[in-house]
């Protein structure tokens, strides 16, 4: 369309230049000097120019896409805070539940060596001198013990480092995963006012769903099936009358195609007395997707 347009208006222009006969042509120097006094007010009228940045206002005003981190130090920091807590709570009860373990055994080995249990060191020292724990394993290795307890000493520093990094790629993930859940929970919400993540989580079965990582909103509703149909019936009636509301005053308001935000121009001069900076100004707002009308 705006080819076509360009096209009718050249040999217009160019017919009207014939019928005017001959006359001076200007030079490059002229030319620029013409092109920087063509107004757009005087050449389709007031409001030219607020239809040119119309677009460009639209893009501006689009929201900002919020990062991880904005969202668990803004309107998730008291949620993600809390989630973290119990999870740090929650590893600390199932640390002190294994020290208890722990000390006990400790308590027979100290019985054996003859050392207070309480000394850590001693009870190392004592069971990583007893040569009796790796004769028979240096024996089926070919190796003498002291060279067997060298190797047992890197291959325990070697797994304590990978339990290490491993512990800490975990709380990094766990992190992650219930910011995600919060993130999904504020969604929920919009849906069902009363969705409450904490209080559901208290649920077993929604727990194992959430960490099974099923969306949020499909364990809510796979859990309150029964109480919320209904809703979900009502819900989905209103949204399909929106969207065909929605739909018909689309269409009605629907510009043509190519057009985008911009309004017709009128031109105000007759072709024939357009100077080449205003032809050219007029070509830009075509090929931009302007109407002009002539």
């Amino acid at each position: 369309m705006s080819k076509k347009f360009l096209l009718d208006l050249q040999r217009f222009a160019e017919g009207a230049a014939a019928g005017e006969g001959t006359g001076e042509i200007s030079d490059d120097a002229d030319q620029k000097d013409t092109a920087a006094q063509v107004d757009p007010e005087e050449l389709f009228g007031e409001g030219a120019e607020e239809t040119e940045t119309q677009s460009n206002q639209n893009d501006a005003d689009a929201p900002k896409e919020e990062t991880f981190d904005d969202l668990i130090n803004g309107r998730f920091k008291k949620d993600f805070n809390t989630r973290v807590s119990g999870i740090v709570k929650e590893r600390v009860k199932n640390y002190q539940e294994n020290l208890n373990k722990q000390n006990s055994i400790m308590s027979l080995l100290a019985e054996k060596y003859g050392i207070d249990g309480k000394n850590v060191d001693e009870l190392e020292k004592a069971i990583l001198e007893d040569d009796s724990y790796y004769e028979a394993e240096a024996m089926e290795k070919g190796v003498d013990v002291k060279t067997l307890k060298h190797i047992k000493k890197l291959e325990r520093e070697n797994q304590q480092f990978a339990e290490n990094i491993r512990e800490m790629e975990k709380q990094q993930q766990d992190s992650k995963a219930w910011a995600n859940v919060l993130e999904q929970a504020e969604e929920v919400k919009k849906l069902y006012p009363d969705f409450d993540i904490e209080s559901e989580m208290q649920d077993k079965t929604f727990g194992m769903l959430v960490a099974a990582n099923v969306p949020v909103k499909t364990a809510f509703e796979a859990v309150h099936h029964d109480e919320l149909q209904p809703q979900m019936m009502k819900l989905v009636a209103d949204k399909t009358a929106e969207k065909v509301a929605n739909s018909v005053k689309s269409n009605k308001k629907r510009p043509q195609e190519g057009t985008g935000n911009a309004q017709p121009l009128h031109l105000k001069k007759s072709v024939a007395s357009l100077t080449d900076a205003e032809r050219d100004e007029i070509n830009r707002r075509v090929l931009n997707g302007e109407i002009v009308y002539i």
